[in-house]
């Protein structure tokens, strides 16, 4: 009989070890990844024949190593009060990623989705149970077969009960327990009174239809592990978009930055115009032509302390996305830009492009696996659609002792008699089964709704693929016309001077000239600033398409990575792997197609 016990005892942990088995994989993935991989070779063949055109002919050449004039004053302290600090773009990028709050969160949605993984496993513990109670009766009794001759029933029992449960891979229920009990009554039948009984129980309800099979009951671990690695996907796009947005405010401090520069030296020349016609107001400038003056002075004066507020508000937006304590918005720091311009052009290959967005983008893998998870609960689903049809199976030993020999009980119940056993089927099906029904119904429609939405989102992918390629080569062009401009209106505002000079003795030169003098300035002016945008478009632009790429932490080395936190509780880490480039400076390699083919299996 020993040998019986420890049959059943290594039975129910060999279950166990089987349950807590990782290494399932389901068959799911054989029905729908076939159909993705058609789904994705249709757009990889789509991606192949994209190319850039463009109708519109303009200059296609600048100066080399052209520096605008401004660019060396912006890295310059503004503010006598302030304490400068010049960071490039991968400063920024650093401190992000040790300081931003925001970041953390970001890193924090993989960590919350993880533990669904243990919480899924729990479905398969192993649970120790310890049943007591105490049950007194005094009843009444119709037979003398009862009692005897005694009168009503009275009855004293203990008993408890203590074991281990399990549910199995396959959906079988065991239980292994031992019950110990002492009774007593006044019944004249009941011998030996009092008694000590001892049952060892084993008992395995196998579901054969609705929960039954590997496939299903692991199913909701593989669908926790698929939540897990979708909001891996989604912190990694919510950071590159953080760091896209990090990138686009130290764009537009350097924009403040260089129109404050801009503006304070067209209020300079302003100022010496107007203190050359109050000077002449007894010679040759009239009234009319100083108060002109003086108008364009204070509108350019208003302009200058505008842009000086937006330097302020610019910073302080820089200062929030990162969170640095060194940086707080209560500071005197001021942030100067320290990145040099990089005024070439930067080739793109729209065709690579795209088909590494296909395999690098996480919007694109969360679909993937939101598909997954949908076609995992569709199997799920009709699986409990199926009748209920339970196999029961039971074995004991059981054995009893006078008195309160508990103990006893429980060494007669293996040595002497054999063991009882029991076998049974229980069936049961809904005549309606509307809720089945139900859900069933809802599971495919959500099923076929992942599948519009990969496509949908893949198409979206390719789209924003594209917009971006065509904006870096279309901001390049624009940088080369706006330089054509502001080279334009430099020479228009030269010639103006030297003709100014010239004429200069003749009466009522400079009032003929002042007006077209002042508007030259103000067409320059606007020239320079919109060159100045361009060139901030361009250098966004590039980043832009790392990111509709899905490469921008790839390409700054940066990863994410799992550590133990301080509190002992796991934390996600953006671990810089290497230097941080800050801005592209070149498209992304070619995807060869087996390369983006692999990018399936993750």
């Amino acid at each position: 009989m020993n040998t019986i016990i420890t049959r059943l005892i290594l039975a129910v942990l060999l279950v166990g070890a089987v349950s807590n088995s990782s290494g399932y994989e389901p068959v799911i993935q054989k029905d729908v990844d076939p159909e993705l991989e058609a789904i994705l070779s249709g757009f990889k063949a789509e991606a192949t024949t994209l190319e850039y055109q463009v109708s519109t002919a303009v200059p296609e050449k600048m100066p080399a190593n052209f520096s605008p004039w401004w660019h060396v004053n912006v890295s310059q302290q503004m503010f006598a009060d302030s304490e400068p600090k010049a960071m490039p773009t991968e400063s920024l990028y650093l401190s992000a990623i040790e300081h931003s709050t925001q970041i953390k969160v970001f890193s924090d949605i993989p960590l919350i989705r993880e533990t669904g993984i243990q919480e899924a496993k729990g479905a398969f513990d192993t649970r120790a149970f310890v049943e007591s109670k105490f049950d007194s009766q005094d009843d009444p009794v119709g037979s003398t077969l009862t009692t005897g001759n005694i009168g009503r029933f009275e009855q004293e029992q203990w008993s408890v009960e203590a074991g281990l449960r399990k549910r199995a891979v396959t959906g079988a229920e065991f239980s292994l327990s031992q019950e110990m009990s002492r009774t007593q009554n006044n019944s004249e039948f009941f011998t030996p009174n009092p008694q000590a009984a001892s049952k060892l129980k084993l008992s395995v309800v196998q579901p054969l239809l609705k929960g039954a099979g590997v496939n299903y009951n692991r199913s909701i671990i593989h669908i926790a592990k698929l939540d897990s690695e979708i909001a891996q996907h989604e912190a990694l796009r919510q950071i590159e978009s953080h760091l896209m947005e990090i990138c686009r405010s130290y764009w537009t401090l350097y924009m403040s930055r260089s129109l404050h520069v801009q503006q304070k030296r067209l209020v300079q020349e302003t100022a010496k115009i107007v203190g050359e016609y109050d000077a002449r107001q007894d010679v040759d400038a009239n009234r009319t032509q100083v108060l002109r003056a003086r108008s364009a002075y204070a509108d350019r004066m208003a302009s200058l302390v505008r842009s000086e507020i937006a330097i302020r508000n610019s910073q302080d937006r820089v200062k929030s996305l990162l969170n640095d304590p060194d940086f707080n918005l209560a500071s005197n720091m001021e942030l100067i830009p320290a990145d040099a311009l990089a005024l070439n052009e930067v080739p793109v290959d729209l065709k690579a492009c795209a088909l590494h967005a296909i395999e690098h983008r996480p919007e694109i893998s969360q679909a993937i696996k939101q598909l997954r998870s949908a076609a995992i609960r569709e199997k799920m689903q009709k699986n409990e659609h199926l009748p209920t049809l339970n196999l029961i199976i039971e074995t004991y030993l059981a054995g009893l002792k006078e008195g309160d020999d508990v103990g006893g009980a429980m060494n007669r119940q293996v040595r002497t008699g054999g063991p009882g056993f029991l076998v049974g089927l229980n069936f049961e099906i809904p005549l309606e089964n509307n809720i089945a029904d139900a859900r069933l119904d809802r599971r495919r429609i959500e099923l076929r709704q992942q599948y519009a939405q990969f496509r949908t989102t893949v198409e979206t992918v390719l789209l924003e693929v594209k917009v971006a390629a065509r904006e870096v080569r279309t901001a390049w062009r624009d940088i080369v016309a706006k330089y054509e401009v502001m080279a334009s209106a430099i020479e228009e505002l030269e010639d103006l001077r030297q003709r100014r000079a010239v004429q200069a003795g003749a009466e009522g030169a400079t009032m003929s000239f002042l007006d077209f003098f002042l508007d030259s300035q103000d067409r320059l002016s606007r020239a320079e600033e919109d060159f100045l945008r361009s060139i901030a478009t361009y250098a966004i632009a590039q980043v832009a398409l790392e990111r509709a790429q899905g490469n921008l932490l790839a390409y700054e080395n940066i990863s994410l990575v799992k550590q133990q936190g301080e509190d002992g509780l796991p934390v996600n880490v953006l671990k810089v792997n290497g230097p941080v480039t800050g801005a592209p400076t070149s498209a992304a390699e070619p995807v060869s197609e087996t390369k983006a083919d692999a990018g399936l299996a993750k």
